[in-house]
């Protein structure tokens, strides 16, 4: 018969039983009798009752779980689930809390429970209308950190693929990107700025262009118009997995790194914004889970204030310096002579300064707390939770420093970008008042505050700054009250003044 023929041309091992073809119907004609019951369920506001009915008829299917009572047979598919939940959750605002509370007749446990891990994570990122209802609801949400947090805490690096099984990287960007757009981002100009290589005679070292980049990016975020807000404690958790295992947070070149990102979601969360989150911020976990990743960037940017600065910098000596992250913290924060803990090479063996990207973080610090002060009352301000100008001024001198073997070239280099960024030359005072006052604290003053011994040399003397350089920048500021220690103008001002 034809079987015969068919067997004799596909050849000997040929099973017309296994290869048999079976044409599933689009899940779209499958589905119809389940439209029509939720639309009569909201219509009559029965919705209630329409899910109790359908977790009785459907339970497996809702599910994507194999009948047990079918033996051998395949579960259901994945698009049959995630369509049949996306009409439910279409349906009705209220359906993803109706949904989540059904209870599986099989198990006896609630509906999340009864999910296989692999249906939990397609499910949790179901979108509606640009939102992702199941995974506003509490549960889900719950269940979503504490996997972020497990996996975190279990991954101790990305050599092996098999600890990527339970938390995929494209699931991890799916999450991330649903987090943005749902709170309201434009994500398409989170991009690294096509005019970073046009760069100036002003900027031709590329600083003010990514000190810029980083503004462009917090602003960003800062303006997201959804009205729950962002899910910051999901975005910073997920984007601490990717970077861990060295992976982008989006398949888009032109788009920012995942650290970026990262930095910038940190730096924005717990900040007011124009919509309340449906969730408070947990800082607790999300500094534990910095520490846990080991990445003192985020950490950083998590915590603020001049404590943050300290730790920025401290990353910054650790990844850019070698330094071991007691000592960088303690190099930048013990007052002192820097250069007696200094290790360097033999002055013969000191290699030719070259600006890295970690000196570029520095400046742009700098260009964030020093160049930027307009206002008097922006000095002495570390304890209303901002970063005194001075503070910020002689902590990324001191990071600077340390950062670099040739002390003496990369201090020509600062000296140099001084003068052109604060506009100093022979016959010109600086506009650049305010700033210039911070330098000059930082520069020539010491910390009395820090209640150890005073050091031989100020810190200009210890970077080898031109004495030259250092009495043109106080010319800038002569005049100025911000130029000199409170604790000297405050008892003593005729001293000051004459």
């Amino acid at each position: 018969g034809d079987d015969n023929v068919v067997a004799i041309a596909m050849g000997e091992t040929y099973d017309a039983g296994r290869d048999e073809i079976i044409i599933s119907p689009p899940v779209d004609d499958l589905v119809w009798p389940v439209r029509c019951l939720l639309q009569v369920g909201v219509a009559r506001d029965n919705l209630k009752d329409i899910l109790i009915l359908l977790n009785a008829i459907i339970p497996d299917e809702l599910r994507r779980r194999q009948n047990s009572n079918l033996g051998t047979q395949s579960p259901p598919s994945m698009d049959l689930c995630k369509k049949l939940v996306s009409l439910i959750l279409s349906s009705s605002p209220k359906a993803s809390h109706l949904l989540l509370s059904l209870v599986d007749e099989q198990s006896r446990v609630p509906y999340w429970d009864s999910l296989h891990h692999e249906t939990q994570l397609s499910l949790a990122i179901i979108r509606i209308d640009g939102m992702t209802p199941l995974l506003q609801q509490e549960e889900v949400r719950t269940w979503v950190l504490g996997q972020l947090q497990t996996s975190l805490q279990s991954e101790g690096s990305a050599a092996s693929v098999n600890v990527f099984e339970r938390m995929p990287n494209a699931w991890l960007r799916e999450l991330v990107l649903a987090c943005l757009e749902s709170g309201g981002c434009d994500v398409a100009s989170l991009r690294i700025n096509p005019e970073q290589d046009a760069l100036t005679s002003v900027d031709k070292w590329g600083i003010l262009e990514f000190h810029r980049s980083i503004n462009h990016t917090r602003e960003i975020l800062a303006a997201a118009q959804g009205p729950l807000g962002i899910d910051y404690d999901i975005v910073i958790s997920a984007l601490l997995l990717l970077e861990q295992r060295c992976d982008r947070w989006s398949n888009v070149e032109t788009l920012l790194s995942t650290q970026d990102l990262l930095n910038a979601s940190c730096y924005a969360a717990g900040r007011r914004s124009k919509n309340e989150p449906l969730h408070p911020l947990d800082g607790p976990t999300l500094m534990s889970l910095c520490y846990v990743a080991g990445n003192i960037q985020a950490g950083a940017n998590l915590v603020g204030g001049e404590d943050g600065l300290i730790l920025e910098c401290t990353s910054i000596l650790v990844h850019g310096g070698g330094m071991k992250i007691d000592d960088a913290e303690a190099f930048l924060t013990v007052e002192g002579n820097p250069t007696e803990s200094l290790d360097m090479q033999a002055k013969t063996d000191r290699p030719p300064f070259e600006v890295t990207d970690w000196h570029r973080q520095i400046l742009a610090l700098l260009e964030q707390h020093v160049m930027g002060v307009r206002k008097y009352g922006d000095f002495d301000s570390g304890r209303r939770g901002n970063i005194d100008p001075v503070f910020g001024a002689k902590i990324c001198l001191r990071a600077w420093m340390r950062l670099n073997q040739n002390v003496d070239e990369s201090s020509k280099w600062m000296v140099q970008w001084l003068r052109q960024r604060l506009e100093i030359s022979d016959d010109a005072q600086s506009s650049h008042r305010l700033a210039c006052a911070a330098f000059v604290r930082a520069l020539i003053w010491p910390d009395k505050s820090s209640g150890t011994k005073d050091s031989n040399q100020c810190l200009a003397e210890q970077m080898g700054f031109p004495r030259t350089f250092v009495i043109e920048l106080s010319h800038s500021c002569c005049g100025l009250v911000e130029a000199v220690p409170k604790e000297i103008w405050s008892t003593s001002p005729q001293r000051v003044y004459g």
